[in-house]
């Protein structure tokens, strides 16, 4: 961790200089510009300590071996038996693992070295996100790439992507924004990295080639398939939730060889990328950092899994491979910058007074904009905290003048929920939708489904939401993609409401009144004029005919759908108006370069 080159007086004495804990005194010492820190993971348990710090000004591969060797030794007197060792792709810490008997090389790779002690195999794992971020670094600075059928995998293709769906105003249910493309400006940010290189965007580039067929898009599979390989690669890496599905599962008995199978196709595809065409493979390059480091990582997952389960299967049942990520170091850090206030870069002493505060009373948070976050957070409510926004043509669904159940309505509507997986960017003016547009506008449209099915307490009326294949008049391309079994296809009449809705706020939008008083009722009363009620919802003809004039669920439902759509599209115009202003934002990057440098 970097810190402040800073003297102070503490206890009598002037801290701040390098430090190895052996009291040493010299007028030739350097003053220190970081903590080498050393922490334990428990991997059969769910306890973490940091156990040594040393303020360095550099330490040589052989200096950080011996280090590492004394660190090994005290945990084994403990009783502690280490399995594995983690650190970042420093070029440093690759001569480190040689040092102590690894091989961290393309060719005869050997991830482990022996136990100082014991002479048992210890593991070694580059950090996953620092090498997902190396990955996205290499394709981003140099464009392209080639796989070993000679295809191109073309950096292009995202920043076409992005431009494709600013040019359009939706997003194809992706995170890619302008900060994806301009990277090197948060090269630190994990998230960022891991939203480029995510199945969401191979799906978007999938649906835009294949199903819209878009020449712009024509020719990407081998970047889909590059995407979806680190993808899928990157989440076996971080597994965290025992009854997470899929790639994200933790390694076990009976998925095995699902995932020993998936990792020797990643190791011959990795080994077989090159930098151009019939040119040098990337593992043997000066690029090689990122990739190399998963193909550690696969051979140590491999090499646990058999010493630990196979072998014996008394120790672990199964294997949860976020145990052995840098996050957990990482967050400590932010927890000891967090301590200074305003002063996240803190100085030799004030890093050893945070450390020590830590280890008796652990109860600090981490910052929400540090590299990597706490997986589990508890909001604390305060006076501030601002309420639900609530649907109140649901609401008028759901009351019944006879039975008197508005107490005990639950009306579900988190307006945070509903855009931060939806955003959506400002859009033209357009009276006629393009297919991207309406396939987008479905996709959306079964997320408002998915809430009003949640919220209504009318059978009728929830049972008239239901999707109806019989009637359906849209093939549903992008929901297809993206479907692994939980998304929801909107009913004919829902589409249809929205599909008006998308047209109104595009007129409304263009004509420059988005920013006006009570916009949401603008919109709603806009979409009215265009909707012909007796075509919309008939099912529920019958039903209403139980009600008064001015309680037509029909009517109720027609708003409600139209509110959600809405919701959804406000809320994103507010974040595309803020991202415009911070498009040029150097905040983050002059941030770090300032810690780094040791100001």
């Amino acid at each position: 961790m970097s810190i402040r080159r800073q003297t102070e007086l503490d206890n009598g004495k002037l801290c701040g200089y390098v430090d190895y804990g052996t009291d040493l005194e010299s007028p030739e010492l350097p003053i220190a510009n970081s903590a080498l820190t050393f922490m334990v993971n428990a991997v059969n348990g769910n306890w973490k300590i940091p156990i040594a710090y040393f303020l360095i000004d550099g330490l040589n591969a052989i200096e950080r071996t011996n280090l590492i060797k004394i660190a090994l030794e005290c945990l084994h007197e403990t009783g502690i038996k280490v399995v594995a060792l983690t650190f970042d792709g420093l070029l440093c810490n690759f001569k480190v693992g040689n040092e102590l008997g690894a091989r961290l090389e393309a060719v005869d790779l050997k991830s482990t070295f022996p136990h100082p002690i014991t002479g048992e195999d210890v593991c070694i794992f580059l950090d996953p996100c620092h090498c997902l971020k190396l990955v996205r670094n290499t394709l981003g600075s140099k464009g392209s790439m080639f796989d070993a059928n000679n295809q191109i995998i073309d950096w292009s293709y995202v920043v076409k992507l992005e431009k494709f769906q600013q040019d359009e105003g939706l997003l194809a249910a992706t995170k890619i924004r302008n900060r994806h493309i301009q990277w090197y400006n948060e090269k630190m940010k994990v998230k960022l990295a891991a939203q480029t290189l995510s199945e969401s965007v191979a799906n978007a580039l999938d649906w835009l080639a294949n199903d819209l067929k878009k020449a712009e898009f024509k020719g990407c599979d081998a970047t889909v398939r590059f995407i979806r390989l680190f993808d899928k690669l990157f989440d076996s890496l971080n597994s965290r939730n025992l009854l997470s599905k899929g790639f994200k599962s933790p390694i076990k008995m009976d998925n095995a060889k699902t995932f020993f199978d998936f990792y020797n196709e990643c190791d011959l595809y990795l080994r077989n990328l090159t930098i151009s065409k019939d040119g040098i493979n990337v593992v043997s390059s000066k690029w090689r950092t990122g990739f190399l480091g998963f193909l550690i990582c696969i051979e140590s997952v491999k090499g646990l899994y058999k010493s630990l389960i196979e072998q014996d299967e008394s120790a672990l049942s199964f294997l949860m491979t976020y145990k052995f990520s840098q996050d957990h170091l990482e967050t400590f850090f932010s927890m000891i910058r967090s301590r200074g206030g305003y002063n996240n870069n803190p100085s030799a002493k004030q890093f050893k007074a945070a450390y020590k505060q830590l280890l008796v009373r652990h109860e600090i948070a981490s910052s929400e904009n540090a590299n990597c976050i706490s997986l589990s957070k508890i909001n604390i409510l305060s006076v501030g905290s601002r309420g639900k926004s609530k649907n109140n043509f649901v609401q008028n669904i759901n009351h019944d003048n006879d039975r008197r159940l508005s107490d005990d309505l639950q009306i579900i509507d988190n307006s945070e929920a509903a855009t931060s997986d939806h955003a959506y960017s400002k859009i033209p003016s357009s009276k006629i939708l393009s297919e991207y547009v309406e396939d987008v506008v479905a996709y959306i449209s079964g997320f408002v489904q998915r809430k009003l099915i949640s919220a209504i307490k009318c059978e009728e009326c929830s049972d008239a939401l239901i999707y109806d294949e019989n009637s359906a008049e849209n093939s549903y391309h992008l929901i297809n993609r993206k479907n692994k079994g939980g998304l929801i296809k909107p009913s004919k009449d829902v589409y249809q409401l929205c599909k008006i809705g998308e047209k109104s706020f595009r007129i409304i939008q263009a004509a420059g009144k988005i920013t006006s008083k009570n916009v949401l009722e603008l919109l709603i009363a806009d979409s009215m004029r265009k909707i012909n009620v007796n075509n919309v919802f008939s099912v529920l003809n019958n039903h209403i005919l139980n009600q008064t004039t001015f309680d037509n669920h029909i009517i109720f439902l027609i708003k409600s759908v139209l509110f959600e759509y809405f919701k959804i599209r406000l809320c994103h115009v507010a974040k595309s108006i803020t991202a415009s202003l911070q498009i040029n934002r150097v905040r983050s990057k002059n941030t770090k370069l300032t810690i780094f440098k040791g100001h």
